[in-house]
């Protein structure tokens, strides 16, 4: 990335987002901004936590469009290329669900970019500034200054793992390619890299260097998160945040035993749902299976211009009014009628008379609710403060499962699962279960949660809306093949053009 173009204006943007919510009272439009945050800071060293606020309130901020949410858009973007979710309605989103927005003259690929991007760089300029101010902040409570720095590693480390998944094919028929050209990698002056390493990490690194700087972030947030009791705040990152951002990335570089273990310990202390809770519409961060998630107020929801707006079909905005998100067919019915989660859908009929009685409140300005089916499970704020969920302890227990699968131990893979079906399935009682199993769970468990796209370039799948009494849409009707440059990422055309590291030559096909 062309740091000239976000190092400063992101920054002051993140102070200013931080302000919002911490009352950090200070000027950072003038010149002067970064010297009076840190005059700020080194008299109240305690306000360096609102600048690690500010990157998790960046994360849910837009870039000036209604399908710019930052890392929810990311999230659902993808989603839509994927087979899991029908759009049968053209409306935002439609050129992701056709598979006609990863080329580098469209906006997604820029704005995915500078999502994480931006997020690395205001991380970066937070460890700057707490290298620089550390005998003050370290004065004041070093276990403080420790969990700040955890906080701002696991975002740069998770920012770094979702890029290298959109802009390279990682996998290829289960072999990691590793030596494929990756992405950049920007430091801090915590990371002692010297100037010269520095500006030639700028270019595209193989995917082994980016592994590298992952699992390095996310092992030293994890170290460095050992004291830290975030208590009910689940926006902050903690160890099992951290744990479950290893589990993810063990996943992916397919290290089985580490993903197993490193997930087994994200969801350590965390219970599932139950069926109550299973439908009162993933919008509550106290949820105990929720891990981490983004607790929003009436200061930091952005209505139409939200993750809600798009997946809840319950809610009066581009999903419940406009273009609905639908299941798709072949899964919805590949869902056994005793599996508590097929309730989260409307069948072939519609909305149910139980379901209609539910919401019909709902239906008067979200009709969308009723068609066929539609999805129930994102419910509805009239104020929009819905909370965002990032990780639950659902999803560890399937990477636990699916990594003992991948090892052979589909005796151990079904222990682990036993876990989540026994909860969502009433008498559900399997002794094995292989890998495809535990796919087939996760795109039922985790639909319309930002998984589904990251699934299928892990698993080496492609997709096809193009089967009998198919419920996709006429133009969304085609099959994509594992592998396929459609999965890829081109780098933003601007990036090219302002990166010397970086030449045309070296763009993603």
């Amino acid at each position: 990335m062309s740091l000239k173009n976000f190092k400063i204006g992101a920054f002051i943007l993140m102070m200013s987002l931080a302000s919002c919510s911490n009352e950090l009272d200070t000027d950072y439009t003038t010149g002067q901004g970064g010297d009076n945050l840190k005059d700020l800071i080194r008299e109240y060293p305690y306000k360096l936590k609102s600048l690690v606020d500010g990157l998790y309130l960046f994360m849910v901020s837009y870039q000036g469009d209604h399908d710019s949410f930052n890392y929810t858009m990311t999230l659902h973007a993808t989603d839509m290329m994927a087979q899991d979710i029908s759009q049968p309605t053209s409306h935002y989103f439609s050129w992701d669900y056709l598979h006609r927005y990863r080329s580098a003259p469209n906006v997604r690929t820029a704005y995915i970019w500078n999502t994480f991007y931006t997020a690395i760089a205001n991380g970066n300029r937070l460890l700057d500034m707490a290298d620089e101010l550390s005998e003050y902040i370290i004065g004041y409570d070093e276990d403080f200054y420790n969990s700040c720095l955890a906080e701002t590693y696991a975002v740069r480390g998770m920012s770094y793992l979702y890029l290298i998944q959109l802009y390279q094919e990682v996998i290829t028929k289960e072999i990691v390619n590793l030596q494929a050209p990756g992405v950049p990698l920007y430091f801090s002056t915590l990371d002692g890299v010297a100037e010269e390493e520095a500006e030639a990490l700028k270019g595209r690194n193989t995917v082994a260097r980016v592994f590298e700087q992952i699992e390095h972030d996310l092992t030293l947030a994890l170290q460095l998160s050992a004291n830290y009791d975030r208590q009910d705040d689940k926006r902050s990152i903690d160890s099992h945040v951290i744990h479950g951002l290893l589990a993810r990335y063990y996943m992916l570089s397919q290290q089985w035993q580490k993903a197993a273990d490193h997930a087994k310990s994200a969801y350590s202390g965390y219970s599932l749902m139950d069926v109550e809770q299973l439908k009162s519409g993933f919008m509550d961060a106290t949820n105990p299976e929720w891990i981490w998630g983004y607790r929003h107020t009436i200061e930091t929801q952005t209505t139409l211009v939200s993750w809600f707006s798009h997946i809840s079909n319950n809610s009066p905005g581009y999903a419940g009014i406009l273009s609905p998100r639908l299941i798709d067919y072949e899964l919805y019915h590949s869902i056994p009628d005793e599996d508590v989660r097929k309730q989260l859908f409307n069948g072939p009929e519609g909305i149910s008379q139980e379901d209609y009685q539910r919401f019909k409140v709902d239906i008067q300005t979200a009709p969308n609710i009723q068609n066929p089916y539609a999805s129930l499970k994102f419910g509805r704020k009239d104020d929009w403060t819905q909370d965002y969920p990032y990780m639950r302890a659902a999803e560890m227990i399937l990477i636990e499962a699916e990594a003992y699968a991948h090892m052979g131990n589909t005796v151990m893979a079904a222990e682990v699962v036993r876990l989540l079906m026994e909860n969502r399935q009433p008498g559900w009682d399997m002794s094995e279960v292989d890998v495809e199993y535990i796919y087939h769970q996760r795109r039922i468990e985790l639909w319309g949660e930002g998984f589904s796209y990251f699934d299928l370039k892990r698993l080496y799948k492609g997709i096809n809306r193009a089967y009998d009494n198919s419920n996709h849409s006429i133009p969304g009707q085609f099959e994509v093949a594992a592998g396929a440059n459609n999965w890829v990422f081109q780098i933003p055309r601007r990036e090219i053009q302002d990166n010397p590291q970086i030449d045309e030559s070296e763009q993603n096909d």
